[in-house]
């Protein structure tokens, strides 16, 4: 089930549950176009469930980024060592409900930001945007 529809370094999930890794996203020396970046679609953000209407909420961030294979021995790449990232773009940020029984993404709502740096997930924020979802459905 992934959090947004353009992820693109896993092709799929196997019988176990596990990501299906897209080798065409390995780090190569020309540069391989990845979303998410390192620090992932949702990273440490609370999520919030929400059992009627059957959602779980969680906040998502879609960033664009280019792995560099920069160590043209391949046996000595270790996690990431010798792989640069440079991130060129983003998608946006946003809050998504997923319907937790289909695991498919019901709606999303971009978050407009003042800038980087801003911090839009914790408590009160995650407030306002149910709220907006109250918003919606009357």
């Amino acid at each position: 089930m992934p959090y947004a529809d353009s992820l693109n370094w896993s092709t799929g999930i196997d019988k176990l549950g596990r990501p299906v890794r897209n080798p065409e996203k390995d780090a190569s020396p020309g540069g391989s176009l990845v979303l998410p970046d390192s620090d992932g679609i949702v990273n440490w953000q609370p999520l919030l469930m929400i059992r009627k209407p059957g959602f779980f909420y969680v906040a998502t961030d879609e960033v664009y980024e280019v792995y560099y294979r920069t160590e043209p021995d391949v046996r000595a790449m270790q996690g990431l060592n010798g792989v640069q990232e440079q991130r060129v773009g983003t998608v946006g940020k946003y809050i998504t409900a997923i319907d937790y029984k289909t695991g498919k993404i019901a709606w999303r709502h971009l978050q407009v930001s003042a800038g980087e740096g801003e911090t839009n997930t914790g408590f009160d924020h995650d407030r306002r945007e149910i709220a907006f979802w109250r918003r919606c459905q009357r």
